[in-house]
């Protein structure tokens, strides 16, 4: 079994990242501003039952506020999606003798997408 991440190894793109600054005027900054308050309540604080990682959970009432919707987020999906060159041979190759489980911190339209492009 191999356990991966999505995101680096096998594509490029950071979806969370691009929905914020491609829906909302400022989201660029506003997402590195969640994401240091993220790691700045997990390693700094060391907040009691906080998980790093949950910038999506953290970014999602200003998706909600901004009208980002489902559907906006499967066009940015297939708008982002760009795989490291080879990746997809390499999944497949991986995919004859180990099962292959990806890990992500994407919203579900992104992953779902991009595995789906991923099987072909």
């Amino acid at each position: 079994m191999i356990n991966s991440d999505w995101e680096g190894p096998w594509v490029t793109a950071d979806h969370a990242f691009d929905i914020m600054h491609q829906g909302i005027e400022g989201g660029d900054q506003l997402f590195t501003n969640i994401s240091a308050y993220d790691d700045y309540l997990a390693y700094v604080v060391n907040k009691k039952d906080y998980e790093p990682g949950n910038t999506l959970a953290l970014i999602a009432p200003f998706l909600i506020a901004f009208g980002l919707d489902n559907d906006f987020l499967v066009k940015k999906a297939k708008d982002n999606a760009n795989f490291i060159a080879g990746s997809i041979k390499a999944i497949e190759l991986l995919r004859r003798s180990y099962t292959v489980n990806i890990i992500s911190t994407s919203y579900h339209q992104y992953v779902h997408y991009t595995v789906y492009q991923a099987d072909g």
